[in-house]
């Protein structure tokens, strides 16, 4: 695990030592407007792509479109919310198994 992280930390570090260096060139200011901006495309993108890879029905909907308001408006911690949609789909999970379970017994005593 070291052998993996210590040359990220050093570039990282390398980096972040010659920045402080350049932080005052109006072009180094320039740059990262502009990386900022593709950061953003980036990051929209990736949402983009979980959202219509995992977001399939309404409560779905319903559980992504909470977490970002807990998340991005209210500011809750985002551990409370996962755990939150975790307990939420879990009691979920429960109800419909539940139902199902009671539809196949009462198929088996229509069947009698």
């Amino acid at each position: 695990t070291l052998g993996v992280i210590t040359p990220s930390i050093v570039i990282i570090t390398i980096i972040a030592n010659m920045l402080s260096i350049f932080s005052d060139n109006k072009y180094v200011e320039s740059a990262f407007k502009g990386i900022s901006i593709a950061v953003c495309a980036l990051v929209f993108t990736t949402i983009v792509s979980l959202v219509k890879k995992n977001v399939k029905n309404l409560f779905s909907v319903i559980l992504a479109v909470g977490a970002f308001v807990a998340i991005g408006i209210l500011g809750l911690s985002p551990i409370i919310v996962v755990l939150a949609v975790l307990a939420s789909s879990l009691i979920r999970f429960k109800i419909i198994n539940d139902r199902i379970e009671k539809n196949a017994k009462e198929k088996g005593e229509n069947n009698k």
